[in-house]
């Protein structure tokens, strides 16, 4: 590595890191800001917890606006000192200087995707439990009762719980509606637990859901009801495998971890999943495509706009003005997208992956007019 190239990782790391820090700590608590009317006199340490764990969410999108700021500070403390011409003058075309600059916003991009893998989904998890403690003193899980909850394999629903000594949850009156074909089957028990991904009935017994009875000819509603609901006997424990384990649940459908929970292959496979229903389907591509591409976020607006930051560094104003216009029109482009989808208008992530190619293209564009 060339001393130019260092100077380049020096020159862009400082901002970055200070810009990363500074946005992430006023999101995450501008972000919590309204939830602080529900909470009183909360344990400091609990309190911190919560706000800690909510900090990789906001870092996520973070990452480019901090991205875009260093690369325009680090290219114009270049062009003001005097240093990107004398590079020039000793052989080191501009074309390097973009590249370099690229790269680091590859980097981002892959740090920024194992978040969303990894981090996001066990904070999920930890911010859901510590805000519903927070705000009712009591575990998270109550957040689940009287609700019907997709576990990926069927219907989660029960109407109370306890926690035992030993820190089990153990869910009480319990009905479970496996979705593994039809006739569909229907679990009830008293008792169930999990142990990580399975779910474990206790003295369950087992109907029988026949959809065909609801449109059968010359039967009163009673009839009709007995017709498609049919004991067929207990049988004892039963276990199944679900996608995610107990607290996933609280985190997925008690919205108080602020984010999605799924981490990347778990949105693409329940976006794949044919036991859940078109609207889950639709709403899982949504969210997957939507985090991987503001993921790749800090490299398509790197790849924009360091060309234009190094082309017109000598102005900075005008670089400045350039660069945030199509880092805002970035941003507005993914937001609009993920509406749009969401309502029905566009198939999930057509825009933003056109928004992504568009970026990229315009980038390379304006690098192969540098000269050499």
């Amino acid at each position: 590595m060339r001393a130019f190239d260092r100077q380049l990782w020096v020159t862009f790391m400082v901002p970055f890191v200070s810009a990363v820090a500074a946005f992430t700590i006023i999101l995450t608590f501008s972000g919590a800001m309204p939830s602080l009317q529900w909470l009183t006199n909360p344990p400091p340490g609990e309190f911190a917890r919560w706000l800690t764990s909510l900090l990789p969410t906001y870092l996520v999108q973070t990452l480019p606006i901090a991205t875009v700021l260093a690369v325009l500070t680090s290219v114009g403390r270049l062009v003001q000192t005097g240093e990107l011409t004398a590079a020039r003058a000793c052989g080191i075309p501009a074309r390097r200087v973009v590249l370099t600059l690229v790269l680091q916003g590859a980097l981002v991009s892959a740090g920024a995707l194992a978040i969303q893998q990894a981090v996001l989904p066990a904070v999920a998890v930890t911010t859901s439990n510590a805000w519903w403690q927070l705000n009712a003193d009591r575990p998270a899980v109550f957040r689940l009762t009287d609700d019907d909850v997709f576990v990926g394999t069927g219907t989660l629903r029960f109407t109370a719980y306890e926690v035992t000594p030993a820190g089990e949850t153990v869910l009480k009156n319990v009905t479970y509606e496996h979705a593994g074909g039809v006739p569909l089957d229907l679990y009830r028990a008293d008792r169930a637990t999990f142990e990580g991904r399975t779910l474990i009935l206790q003295d369950a017994t087992r109907y029988a859901l026949d959809p065909a009875a609801i449109d059968a000819a010359d039967l009163s509603p009673s009839e009709r009801r007995d017709a498609f609901l049919v004991a067929v006997g207990p049988v004892g424990r039963a276990t199944f495998n679900t996608y995610g384990t107990l607290d996933d649940w609280v985190a997925a459908y008690s919205d108080g971890s602020y984010e999605d929970g799924r981490s990347l292959t778990e949105l693409w496979a329940d976006g794949r999943n044919p036991r859940a229903g078109e609207t889950r389907r639709e709403a899982a591509w949504v969210r997957f495509h939507r985090k991987v591409v503001e993921s790749l976020a800090s490299l398509a607006l790197l790849a924009t706009t360091v060309p234009l930051a190094v082309r017109y560094g000598r102005r900075g104003a005008t670089a400045i003005a350039i660069t945030l216009g199509i880092a805002l029109a970035w941003f507005l482009a993914i937001a609009g997208g993920t509406l749009l989808a969401e309502a029905g208008l566009t198939p999930p992530g057509l825009i933003h992956w056109l928004t992504l190619v568009v970026m990229l293209l315009l980038g390379t564009a304006v690098a192969a007019r540098e000269g050499p």
